[in-house]
């Protein structure tokens, strides 16, 4: 669409496993982390939205030796100002990955947490295994 100035932040994954992964769903939380009476801190939890949030079908890893092309790395991306929320100390970015395993047809979480702005990147991903910038 031309004229969209809106900017995406976008999250690369790689399914690293020979096997497939099938019924993906991607959560995007905000973790606001609050101080209780004990001295202990409590999370609360935010869902923050993605533009495409479930995928059926993520291939297994193959090397580009034998495949030319990098189908089991996916980018979802968001709409929501991370830079925002991550500049606040008591606030932080989770993703949380369930799928199911092509071969076993178990289901596992993956979760990875964000808590710093200089863990956001300007630029676009390099390409495969690869997390670096290309910019």
């Amino acid at each position: 669409m031309e004229g969209d100035e809106t900017q995406y932040y976008f999250i690369k994954m790689i399914n690293v496993s020979l096997f497939s992964a099938y019924d993906v769903t991607v959560e995007l939380l905000e973790v606001d982390r609050y101080p209780t009476q004990n001295g202990q801190m409590n999370d609360r939890l935010r869902p923050l939205t993605l533009v495409l949030s479930h995928i059926s079908h993520i291939p297994g890893y193959r090397p580009s030796w034998i495949r030319k092309n990098a189908p089991y790395a996916i980018r979802v991306r968001t709409s929501e100002d991370l830079n925002r929320i991550l500049s606040n100390d008591y606030k932080s970015v989770m993703v949380k990955v369930s799928l199911r395993h092509g071969l076993t047809g178990l289901v596992k979480v993956h979760t990875k947490e964000y808590t710093e702005c200089s863990q956001i990147k300007n630029g676009k991903f390099e390409y495969g295994l690869k997390f670096g910038s290309l910019n």
